[in-house]
């Protein structure tokens, strides 16, 4: 019985290592996709801000466009 205690003893110890390095892949997965997430939240930001400076750069050249007729006539 003493070599089966053993046996069933490493055996526990290893599921125990196996079971903390998929706790730690776990951990590291869900950083990996918070990280994914704010990178996509700070790409998405951008795109909203190159928007509103294209809405911007017409609302301009609009405005320049009626001034020069403006002035031409």
């Amino acid at each position: 019985m003493g070599i089966r205690s053993h046996l069933e003893y490493r055996i526990e110890q290893r599921l125990r290592r196996i079971e903390e390095q998929l706790h730690d892949m776990l951990l590291l997965l869900e950083h990996q996709t918070r990280e994914m997430g704010d990178q996509v939240a700070i790409r998405e930001l951008f795109r909203e801000l190159e928007a509103e400076r294209q809405d911007h750069e017409l609302t301009l050249l609009e405005r320049s466009a009626a001034n020069d007729q403006r002035w031409q006539n």
